[in-house]
């Protein structure tokens, strides 16, 4: 009956049985249905290859390519200063249409705080501080002062990192050992600069007042997923005993993101009074 159970093909033959001496045992027979059987060969695990960039230049062109295949980001920006205390906070969505950039971006310190929103017609901008003038005002480009225009540079190069040091494309970058950041497997890259090679990239109206000593340095370290994503920068600056450290989280990359004008009355700048 063992042999019968394993061979069913065996009950419809017309042969008389086979005799117990010639007759398939139940091992042999467990034996060929196992070697019957298709084996899968083991697919090897293929480790994501880390982005292998070694100068600023290169690591630039890596961040950039991929910011602009997501086409779009949310922004959490710090900026402490030596005592640890926050001295300004960005927060808001950026998008980039073929190129052309959008935002809405909320700016808060410690004596001012107002909202900005960027479109191809010019800024839109409101204060946030209830003692202040709280109307939204539209900025055509044309009529931008200085100010404006360089804060609307940096805001450009701190949503897309790989804008952030202009003219120091040859700046070589060490990696180190991989982290998680949010989830994500990353690279850390880390550049080292004067400070007066950093204010050199910064936009004039932007800039320290104070003359940095020759001694100050920064070091910023870039946290890059394998696609080359940025999804965290982190710049750190001593001079003297005053330290300011920058930290820009980049999350919900590729998310939808829709940035319209104020939808209540907005005063033109060029005819307020």
């Amino acid at each position: 009956m063992g042999a019968s159970v394993l061979l069913p093909a065996a009950w419809s033959s017309a042969a008389p049985p086979a005799s117990p001496s010639s007759a398939a045992s139940p091992s042999s027979a467990a034996v060929a249905l196992t070697s019957a059987r298709p084996r899968t060969a083991a697919v090897p695990v293929r480790r994501p290859r880390p982005p292998a960039p070694r100068t600023l230049g290169a690591l630039n062109a890596l961040m950039g390519r991929a910011v602009q295949a997501k086409g779009s980001v949310h922004l959490s920006h710090a900026f402490v200063v030596t005592d640890g205390r926050v001295s300004a906070r960005d927060e808001g969505d950026a998008r980039w249409d073929k190129g052309t950039l959008s935002f809405d971006v909320t700016d808060s310190g410690q004596y001012v705080a107002f909202r900005t929103i960027l479109l191809p017609d010019g800024i839109y901008e409101r204060s946030l501080k209830e003692w202040s003038d709280t109307r939204w005002y539209r900025f055509r480009p044309q009529d931008q002062d200085p100010f404006r225009r360089d804060y609307l540079a940096e805001l450009r190069q701190t949503l897309d990192p790989s804008r952030l040091y202009p003219g120091l494309s040859r700046l070589a970058v060490t990696r180190g050992t991989p982290r998680t950041v949010d989830g994500v497997t990353c690279w850390p890259f880390t550049v080292r600069m004067t400070l007066r090679q950093l204010l050199a990239t910064v936009p004039p109206e932007m800039r320290w007042d104070a003359a940095p000593a020759a001694s100050a340095k920064t070091v910023t370290t870039f946290l890059v997923d394998v696609h080359g994503l940025p999804h965290k920068v982190v710049e750190f600056t001593r001079d003297g005993h005053t330290t300011i450290t920058r930290t820009s989280t980049f999350t919900r990359w590729g998310a939808p993101v829709t940035v319209t004008a104020p939808s209540g009355p907005v005063t033109d700048a060029a005819t307020a009074g």
